[in-house]
C-alpha cells in the first residue's frame, strides 16, 4: 500500500519533539512494519505535513506496533529510524550471489524456503543507537552464511574489533543492537563451535577475511 495522510494524527509538542499516531491497519493504509521503515514512506511534497528531524511517530501496523523517529528531511523527502517496539519481519536477498546484499533493521529467517538458500553474504546496515537486527538460520546441512559490518572498517561488533558473524547449522542465530554509529553490540549469539564445522576457525567471529 502507501502512506495515507488521513491516518496520521498530530499530538501536542514543539517542532523536533512532536508526537504523531499513525494507523496503517485501515482499508486506506494496510501496511506492515517493514513498509513504514522504507525511506520515503512519510514523504511530504505538498506541505500538508511538516515533519521535522526528531519527531516521533507511533505506528499501528498489520503485524505489530513500533515507534519511529524522523532522522532526515530534505525537499519533502522523509527518512525514519526504528525507535522501539516490534521488530519488522524482513526477507533477505535471494540469488546465487548476495555478496553485496544489505540487511535492514528487523528480523530475518535465513532458509531455503524463503529463497535465500544459495546466498552466502550479507551486510548489516549502518548502526545507530536503538537499531536492531536479528537473524535465525533455518537451513539444512552445512552452508556458511556470513554477516558483516558493511565493509566499513570503523564499524565493529564488539570491543575487540570483530566485524563478522557466520552461521552454518540449523538453529544458529544472532541478535545485535546499535549503540552508536560505529558499533553493533552483540545482544545474543548462538552458533555451533568452530571445531564442529569443516575448515572454520573464523566461523564464529572474525576481524579479518571480510
Amino acid at each position: 500500500m502507501a502512506y495515507t495522510a488521513g491516518e496520521l494524527h498530530l499530538r501536542a509538542g514543539a517542532p523536533g519533539n512532536v508526537f504523531y499516531h499513525y494507523n496503517a491497519t485501515t482499508s486506506g493504509a494496510s501496511d506492515a512494519l517493514a513498509e513504514l521503515l522504507v525511506a520515503g514512506y512519510f514523504n511530504n511534497t505538498d506541505d500538508d505535513l511538516n515533519l521535522t528531524v526528531g519527531d516521533t511517530i507511533w505506528c499501528r501496523c498489520t503485524d505489530g506496533y513500533m515507534n519511529v523517529v524522523v532522522s532526515a528531511v530534505a525537499a519533502g523527502s522523509v527518512t525514519c529510524q526504528f525507535a522501539g517496539g516490534d521488530l519488522p519481519q524482513n526477507i533477505a536477498a535471494s540469488g546465487t550471489n548476495a555478496s553485496r546484499s544489505q540487511l535492514l533493521v528487523g528480523t530475518y529467517e535465513i532458509a531455503t524456503a524463503t529463497g535465500v538458500g544459495n546466498a552466502t553474504h550479507w551486510f548489516l546496515p549502518t548502526p545507530y543507537p536503538g537499531a536492531e537486527v536479528s537473524c535465525f538460520y533455518d537451513g539444512s546441512g552445512i552452508d556458511i552464511k556470513h554477516f558483516d559490518c558493511g565493509g566499513a572498517t570503523t564499524i565493529t561488533l564488539d570491543s575487540r574489533g570483530n566485524r563478522r558473524i557466520a552461521m552454518a547449522v540449523e538453529g544458529d542465530m544472532f541478535h545485535v543492537v546499535g549503540v552508536s554509529t560505529t558499533r553493533w553490540r552483540i545482544k545474543m549469539l548462538s552458533v555451533q563451535p568452530a571445531s564442529f564445522i569443516t575448515g572454520g576457525s573464523d566461523v564464529i567471529l572474525a576481524s579479518t577475511g571480510l
